[in-house]
């Protein structure tokens, strides 16, 4: 399974080059979704009018609150959701 790491608060999905993380295949819309992290820990993620929709769980959402362990798919690619504590300092 491919792991992605990002140190952002948002993070954009899909198959245009700009995004975050870059997926490839036709059923992939060229700015798909993205996963936001709000400073309270929470994660919310939000279609951004894609083609063939953002899916978590097996359920088309428009947006919708991420939990660790979440199952998105994207297309044709299926991504687990997690987040990790960082140690204050």
């Amino acid at each position: 399974m491919l792991e992605a790491r990002f140190h952002q608060d948002a993070i954009s999905i899909g198959r245009d080059p700009a995004v975050d993380l870059k997926l490839d295949g036709d059923a992939v819309s060229g700015r798909h979704c993205a996963i936001e992290i709000f400073p309270a820990g929470e994660a919310f993620i939000r279609d951004l009018g894609s083609t063939n929709g953002t899916w978590v769980n097996g359920g088309q959402v428009s947006w919708a609150r991420l939990r660790i362990g979440d199952r998105i798919r994207v297309g044709n690619h299926t991504l687990r959701f997690s987040t990790r504590a960082t140690k204050a300092s």
